[in-house]
């Protein structure tokens, strides 16, 4: 025998303004969660890269002293060198020994002009 099974009705979703009204204001809670959770964690991941860069900026900046230093060093002894060899052919030329020009001074001052005179016009 078969079992008949008893017509059940379900109850049909009313139009209740109250639930629309419920879901909206949870909807928009669940949104203000959610983007402050989105804007923390921006915010921590950016601390993490800004951290990051520091150091990898540190360490490249040690390497390239490394490097530099030690050229700079043997440059300036080749420099002198090669001057203290030329010294006899450049005081032949003309040149003094001690003698160079002076650096050029970095920005000069602007002159300061005084204010134009105001003068009042004649009336006719």
């Amino acid at each position: 025998m078969t079992r008949k099974s008893a017509n059940h009705k379900t109850a049909a979703a009313s139009a209740d303004p109250r639930a629309f009204v419920l879901a909206g204001i949870g909807a928009v809670s669940l949104g203000r969660k959610q983007a402050i959770k989105s804007y923390q964690d921006a915010i921590a991941t950016a601390c993490t890269l800004r951290k990051q860069a520091r150091q990898r900026a540190q360490s490249l900046r040690a390497q390239v002293e490394a490097v530099v230093t030690p050229v700079a060093l043997k440059a300036q002894s080749l420099a002198t060198r090669a001057e203290a060899q030329l010294q006899p052919v450049l005081g032949k030329i003309g040149f003094a020994a001690g003698k160079r020009r002076p650096a050029r001074q970095a920005a000069r001052k602007a002159s300061v002009r005084k204010p134009a005179v105001k003068r009042s016009r004649k009336s006719a």
